[in-house]
């Protein structure tokens, strides 16, 4: 009798940490999964399924998951990360620049977050990037897109489209998410920038403005430089306020770069040299970085998103600057993050 109840007794010490283990665990998960930092359920959480046609789509070498350290690397997000790829998506990259640049916590916050900062995985492991969108009625929805440590890879196993810099990730996977997520919000027949294709092949053109207000929900503003006689005089007062707010800025090139370079001598002071037009590609979206002045001639500092084709065969450059007369002759168009206040 005494055995029985000691091997009774025995087997309840063992049974009771095992339960408290197990109620202590699912307790602790449930209390996770509701400290997400950004309250209420996300309007639309996307599957991990991709499409066939994207090509080489795999692992990047042995990482399983993106981690802080492999998306942003000891220093944090940079404009200086971004390097467009294969993908005519520079308003896209050059977007995430000028955010990561204006507010570079901001921008690590895209990607969702508990309430004590560490990033929220899913059950397998996948971050989940944070989007928002406005339907007809002009309400937001915040959309959660997990993804994977996948991506199309050249034949050498490096990513195809937006590539690494200095070991960070956040850039390509920020791409990638948003590619995904187009599509999932757009469908087959309509697009925010519309070519009648889907994946990475989409996104060809368009606006910095839009990707704004899809990191953000603020309507961006869009100020189109030609159309404003006091250009010159107010482009400083923008970026300056702008980037004061950590709000980002972007600005879209000409698409006739000649003819620019002879409008920036007609715009130019008698004590300005116009600079040769190397570093500005027509068409093309720029993070802008701030201003500046020497000798009383104000300058307008610059990042391509593509690199610098002029430095070095990575194209790991591409900062620049343009005097404000040389500023407004090329680039017709300036993009600022919209003011939540």
């Amino acid at each position: 009798m005494a055995t029985k109840i000691a091997w009774r007794l025995l087997a309840f010490g063992l049974c009771v940490p095992l339960f408290l283990l197990v109620a202590t665990r699912s307790s602790s998960a449930t209390v996770r999964q509701k400290t997400l930092h950004h309250a209420g359920e996300p309007s639309l959480l996307l599957d991990e399924k991709f499409l066939a046609s994207e090509p080489r789509y795999k692992r990047l070498a042995s990482l399983e998951h993106f981690t802080e350290r492999t998306l942003f690397g000891k220093k944090g997000p940079s404009a200086n990360d971004t390097l467009q790829g294969d993908a005519p998506d520079c308003f896209l990259i050059a977007a995430f620049g000028a955010f990561a640049h204006a507010d570079p916590q901001r921008l690590k916050k895209q990607f969702a977050r508990y309430d004590d900062g560490t990033l929220a995985l899913d059950k397998s492991g996948r971050v989940r990037v944070i989007f928002y969108r406005r339907d007809a009625t002009g309400a937001v929805h915040r959309d959660l897109v997990p993804i994977t440590t996948k991506l199309p890879l050249d034949k050498n196993g490096d990513p195809l489209f937006a590539k690494i810099v200095d070991q960070k990730l956040w850039v390509a996977a920020l791409e990638k998410a948003f590619v995904r997520w187009h599509d999932k919000i757009n469908g087959d027949a309509a697009s925010l920038f519309p070519n009648g294709k889907r994946g990475w092949s989409r996104l060809s053109g368009g606006g910095a403005s839009r990707v704004f207000e899809a990191l953000s929900g603020i309507p961006a503003d869009g100020h189109f430089l030609e159309a404003r006689p006091d250009a010159a005089a107010q482009v400083v007062a923008i970026i300056g306020d702008a980037l004061a707010h950590k709000r980002a800025v972007a600005a879209g090139s000409v698409s006739d770069v000649p003819s620019a370079n002879a409008r920036a001598t007609t715009l130019s002071t008698p004590e300005e040299t116009v600079r040769s037009p190397a570093d500005v590609r027509a068409n093309h979206a720029f993070i802008v970085l701030g201003t500046s002045e020497r000798d009383g001639t104000p300058f307008v500092q610059l990042r391509d998103p593509n690199g610098n084709r002029h430095d070095s065969a990575e194209r790991t450059g591409g900062t620049f600057e343009l005097s404000l007369s040389e500023f407004v002759a090329f680039f017709p168009w300036l993009y600022v993050e919209g003011n939540a206040s």
